[in-house]
C-alpha cells in the first residue's frame, strides 16, 4: 500500500475525501493530489520537507512524491482531491511531466483564485445536482489549465521547496524544460553541456539561470532529484543501498549517502530504519474520520463567500486568461483525423444542384448515407449514388425520414461549439448530422441537426465542421477551451483552435428550448476568454490566417433581430451567405524564435488560426 492507488468511478475521474486527519501514513501515488485545509491545521511531510498547513492552505503533489499527513489539532477538516492522470492526459498530454507546487509563505492573488476554484469544485461535488459529475470535470479542466499557467514549477527558499516566482514566460519555459529533463533522465549521466546544447545556450548562462531562479547549482539540482527519487526505492524495497544509488544515477554509494544526508538530514540506512515502519499498510492504515456533508457544505459556502465578497456572481462577467507555451519539438500526442457521418437526400441534390458535391468535398466526410423515400425514382437514386462515390462510398437507406428532434441551439453559434466539444473534449467522434434541413425553404430556422438550411445557407455548425476539417495532424496541447495541432505533412505548420462556451451553451443542442429562450441564453453568456499562445518555431517566414465566428455573424442572430418571423423569403442567397461567413484576417510574420498568437473571445464564439511556413522559391 506504499503505492496508494486511488479508486475512481468509471464515469468520474476525480476522487474526493473530506476528513478529519489523525494520521495518513507515508505513501506515494501516481496521480495529482490537492491537499486543501478547510479548518484547523495539519502537518505534512513531503520528501525531506516538513510543512505546517493552516486553514486555507493548499498543497499539491504530482505523483511519485513520498508524503504523509498528521493532525496538528483536533478540529482539522481537510479535502484531499485526486485527479486521474490517465483520464486527463487526453486533454493535457504533458500532464505526467507536471511539477506543481502551490506552497507559499505568503497569500497571493493567484492562490486566492486557486482556492476559489477548489471551493467551487467541492460545492458542486457535495451538492450533487443534475449532471454534477460533468460539471466537476469541467472545473478540473480549468483547474489544470490554471495550474499549468501559474504553479508548474518549483524553487528553493531556505531549503524549503516553494512555488516558482518569476513571471517571465521565456524563463519559465526554459526552467521547466530543465527540471522536466532532469527528472525524466535522473538515472542517466547528464551534463551541463548536454542541457546547454538542448536549450541552445552557453553553459555559463544555463548555470547562472539555474542558480538564480531555482536557488542552487546544476549539480546540486541533479543530485537533489536523484536523492528525492531514491526515497521510493528506499522505503518500498529491500534493495541494498549500493543498488539504489546506482539505480537513481549516483556514480558511487558514498556520493549518494553524502547528498541524501544533505537533504534528508540522515543517512539512507537511518532513514529506512526510521520511516519504513511508518508507511501506509494493512497494519498501519490511515486514521481519518468522516465529516457529515451538511457541515462541510456550510464551511465551503462560508469560505467561498469570503473569497468572492466583492463580486456579484449574478451580474459579473468571468474573464479567463491563459498563457500557453508550445514548442515545435513538443512530443506529439493523439493523432487527430476528424470524420463526419452525413445524411444526404435526393431532395438535397434537387435544391443544391452541383453545389452539393463541392460542399461535401470541403467537409471531413467518412461516410454518407442516402436517405430516400420508398417512391424515389431509381434512376435518380443511381445517378446520385454514382456522383457521391467520387467522394466516399455511400450507403442507401430507402425509408420515410423519421421525425427529427428540434433543438434551437443547433441553428445558432451553440451548434458550432457543440461539435468542438463532442470531438475534442468527449470522445473524438462527431455525431451523425444531416447535410440540409428538409422542407419549406422560407422557414429559415427549424432546429434540426443539419449543416445547411433548407435553402442551402450555411449554419454555424457547418463552419464548425469546416474548422475541424483543418485539424488533421498530431495534438500537442489541449485544454478545455483550446487545442494546438501540428498539421500533417509539416513539422512547422500548426492549427490553433480556441473556443469560448459554458455548459449551458452546449446543452442548447440537447434541450428543447424555444428560439427565444435560446437567444436569451446566448445573450446572457458574456464571459471573456483571453489566451496567448507562445509557439517556439524554427526561424523563418510564416503566413498567419485567423477565422472567427461568434453569436452575431450568423442567420440565427439575424432572425433574433427580426423577432423570429414564421417565414422569411430568402431570394438571392449571395448577400446572406456573405453574412454567415467567418471573419477572416491573413498576414505574414517573420519568426526568429517565438511566435505569439493572441486570441480574445467574448460570448459564445470560436477562432481558428492556421500557421504555415512560407516556402521560398
Amino acid at each position: 500500500m506504499f503505492l496508494e492507488k486511488k479508486p475512481y468511478q468509471d464515469d468520474f475521474p476525480i476522487n474526493i475525501e473530506i476528513v478529519k486527519i489523525e494520521e495518513y501514513p507515508i505513501h506515494y501515488h501516481q496521480d495529482i493530489e490537492f491537499v486543501f485545509v478547510l479548518k484547523g491545521q495539519i502537518k505534512l511531510k513531503n520528501g525531506y520537507c516538513r510543512y505546517l498547513l493552516r486553514e486555507g492552505d493548499i498543497f499539491t503533489n504530482t505523483g511519485h512524491e513520498v508524503h504523509a499527513l498528521y493532525g496538528a489539532d483536533h478540529d482539522n477538516i481537510v479535502a484531499i482531491i485526486s485527479i486521474n492522470n490517465f483520464f486527463f492526459t487526453r486533454y493535457f498530454p504533458e500532464l505526467h511531466r507536471a511539477c506543481y507546487r502551490t506552497y507559499s509563505k505568503k497569500n497571493t492573488a493567484r492562490l486566492s483564485v486557486l482556492r476559489k476554484m477548489l471551493l467551487n469544485l467541492l460545492l458542486v461535488y457535495l451538492q450533487k445536482s443534475f449532471d454534477y459529475k460533468q460539471h466537476c470535470i469541467d472545473i478540473a479542466l480549468e483547474l489544470i489549465e490554471y495550474m499549468n499557467a501559474y504553479f508548474n514549477l518549483f524553487a528553493f527558499e531556505d531549503k524549503v521547496v516553494v512555488n516558482f516566482k518569476s513571471d517571465d514566460p521565456v524563463i519559465i519555459e526554459r526552467i521547466a524544460h530543465i527540471i522536466n529533463y532532469l527528472y525524466e533522465n535522473h538515472s542517466s549521466k547528464i551534463t551541463l553541456e548536454e542541457i546547454a546544447e538542448m536549450e541552445h545556450l552557453s553553459t555559463f548562462y544555463i548555470s547562472h539561470l539555474i542558480r538564480e531562479y531555482i536557488g542552487m547549482s546544476f549539480r546540486e539540482l541533479l543530485c537533489f532529484a536523484r536523492a528525492e527519487w531514491s526515497e521510493i526505492h528506499l522505503l518500498g524495497s529491500e534493495d541494498k543501498i549500493s543498488t539504489i544509488a546506482k539505480t537513481v544515477g549516483f556514480s558511487t554509494t558514498a556520493y549518494y549517502e553524502k547528498y541524501f544526508k544533505k537533504w534528508f538530514g540522515r543517512t539512507p540506512q537511518d532513514h529506512r530504519k526510521l520511516y519504513k515502519p511508518l508507511i501506509l499498510s494493512h497494519s498501519r492504515p490511515q486514521k481519518t474520520s468522516w465529516i457529515p456533508a451538511n457541515q462541510i457544505i456550510t464551511i465551503v459556502r462560508l469560505q467561498l463567500s469570503t473569497e468572492t465578497a466583492q463580486e456579484n456572481s449574478l451580474a459579473s462577467v468571468q474573464t479567463r486568461i491563459f498563457h500557453i507555451f508550445v514548442s515545435s519539438d513538443e512530443r506529439s500526442g493523439q493523432s487527430l483525423s476528424p470524420a463526419l457521418e452525413l445524411i444526404v437526400t435526393p431532395e438535397d441534390h434537387r435544391v443544391l444542384g452541383p453545389a452539393l458535391f463541392s460542399t461535401l468535398a470541403e467537409l471531413p466526410c467518412s461516410s454518407i448515407t442516402i436517405k430516400a423515400q420508398p417512391d424515389t425514382d431509381p434512376g435518380e437514386l443511381r445517378r446520385l449514388q454514382t456522383r457521391l462515390e467520387e467522394i466516399c462510398r455511400p450507403q442507401i437507406s430507402c425509408a420515410p425520414s423519421p421525425n427529427q428532434p428540434i433543438y434551437a441551439g443547433c441553428d445558432s453559434a451553440a451548434g458550432l461549439l457543440w461539435v468542438f466539444v463532442q470531438y475534442l473534449s468527449i470522445n473524438r467522434t462527431l455525431p451523425q448530422l444531416a447535410l440540409r434541413d428538409q422542407g419549406d425553404p422560407d422557414i429559415l430556422l427549424k432546429g434540426f441537426r443539419s449543416l445547411l438550411t433548407s435553402s442551402g445557407l450555411p449554419k454555424p455548425i457547418y463552419y464548425g465542421c469546416r474548422f475541424l476539417s483543418k485539424l488533421r495532424g498530431q495534438l500537442i496541447s489541449q485544454g478545455k477551451y483550446y487545442a494546438v495541432i501540428r498539421l500533417a505533412g509539416s513539422q512547422a505548420a500548426y492549427a490553433v483552435l480556441a473556443f469560448n462556451y459554458s455548459r449551458e451553451i452546449i446543452w442548447l443542442n440537447q434541450r428543447k428550448n424555444t428560439f427565444h429562450e435560446t437567444d436569451q441564453i446566448l445573450k446572457s453568456f458574456r464571459d471573456e476568454l483571453n489566451i496567448t499562445f507562445s509557439l517556439k518555431l524554427p526561424p523563418g517566414k510564416y503566413l498567419i490566417s485567423s477565422h472567427t465566428l461568434d453569436s452575431r455573424n450568423n442567420l440565427f442572430d439575424l432572425m433574433a433581430k427580426l423577432d423570429f418571423p414564421d417565414t422569411f423569403h430568402t431570394g438571392d442567397l449571395t448577400g446572406l451567405k456573405a453574412f454567415t461567413r467567418p471573419y477572416t484576417d491573413t498576414f505574414p510574420e517573420t519568426v526568429s524564435d517565438h511566435l505569439e498568437i493572441c486570441v480574445s473571445l467574448k460570448g459564445a464564439s470560436a477562432q481558428l488560426t492556421l500557421i504555415q511556413p512560407v516556402i521560398s522559391l
